[in-house]
């Protein structure tokens, strides 16, 4: 293979599925040569450093999903929340259920960086604009959602989202096999009604506060005080 498009494409593919399934320390330079079948200098060519190649397969299938997104939330006049957080849900179960095994990578990777704080910038440059407009849209269709209330619903979400794209093999397993974790089609509609009834739930019924309980300081001892308590020697 020499160095044009179909290679650095066929770099991105088989270090897109060594990092999912393996983490990116694990993974070196030479392991993604050696999967896409190509010389290692071919991989540095590309992409000069491990990082410029990680955030290259992360960016990549960003502009896809974040553009159909797009598309669904602009068409929305009077959303409901439901609406908006379809719009966030769908096309992701909908790429991963069928757009070949590529994007089940890209889901269980995204679904490991999006939890470690390591990679927060990361996650942000290629998903905060997407965040920051479904923030909006979620107070416009119930106003009785604060911009408190949308940041921390908008974060639980994407929390349920990335447990979702893991396929970490848990429904598989309480349910016994009747249900598996890699069916997102099965996945999304029981997923926006969980996620649809939290918002409700909050928007009818703004949590209070945590109420922290704090231990009387105990009173100062003086000199004096301490001397007056201390035993008096025969």
């Amino acid at each position: 293979m020499g160095n044009g498009p179909d290679t650095k494409t066929s770099i991105l593919n088989s270090a897109e599925a060594l990092f999912a399934a393996s983490g990116y320390d694990s993974v070196s330079m030479r392991d993604v040569a050696d999967q896409a079948g190509v010389h290692v200098g071919l991989v540095t060519y590309h992409f000069s450093t491990k990082d410029n190649l990680f955030e290259a397969v992360i960016g990549r299938r960003s502009n896809e999903l974040n553009q159909r997104r797009r598309e669904i939330l602009s068409k929305l006049k009077d959303p409901t929340v439901s609406d908006v957080l379809g719009a966030l849900i769908r096309p992701y179960l909908e790429l991963m259920g069928s757009g070949g095994s590529g994007w089940h990578s890209y889901g269980r990777l995204v679904a490991q960086i999006g939890q470690s704080g390591r990679w927060g910038q990361l996650v942000t440059r290629y998903f905060g604009e997407i965040g920051h407009i479904a923030i909006d849209l979620l107070m416009k269709a119930d106003p009785r959602i604060s911009k408190d209330m949308a940041v921390r619903g908008y974060v639980y979400v994407v929390s349920i989202m990335f447990s979702i794209f893991a396929s970490n093999g848990l429904l598989d397993i309480f349910s016994d096999g009747h249900m598996r974790s890699d069916d997102m089609h099965a996945a999304y509609p029981s997923a926006l009604a969980f996620v649809t009834g939290g918002f409700e739930k909050l928007a009818a019924e703004p949590p209070k506060p945590l109420q922290r309980r704090f231990r009387k300081p105990a009173p100062k001892v003086t000199g004096t005080q301490r001397r007056a308590r201390s035993p008096r020697k025969a």
